[in-house]
């Protein structure tokens, strides 16, 4: 969807808009759940730090505009949170 995004804002336009930005940060935070994922599977302590780092920015993105803010997201990251905390002990370290 990212792409999609990106490539929808800058049709036509020649310079870095707000959308172009805004789908950009969504795919690189898409990309930090993927790497974070991937690092958790092989129980790695770098993919809690990833994850946790991209549950807390995609809960922190809306906070620019407060009409925007999805209780569920917000719920999704906690749930991140709090299964990547009770799960700490079982990682290794990278």
């Amino acid at each position: 969807m990212g792409v999609y995004q990106i490539v929808r804002a800058t049709a036509g336009q020649r310079s870095w808009t707000g959308p172009t930005l805004y789908a950009g940060v969504l795919l690189l935070l898409g990309g930090m759940f993927v790497f974070g994922g991937f690092a958790l599977r092989r129980q790695r302590q770098a993919g809690a730090w990833v994850s946790g780092a991209a549950a807390v920015l995609v809960s922190a993105l809306p906070l620019h505009e407060p009409a925007i803010q999805s209780p569920m997201g917000i719920a999704m990251s906690l749930a991140i949170l709090g299964l990547v905390l009770a799960n700490w002990r079982h990682l290794r370290r990278a």
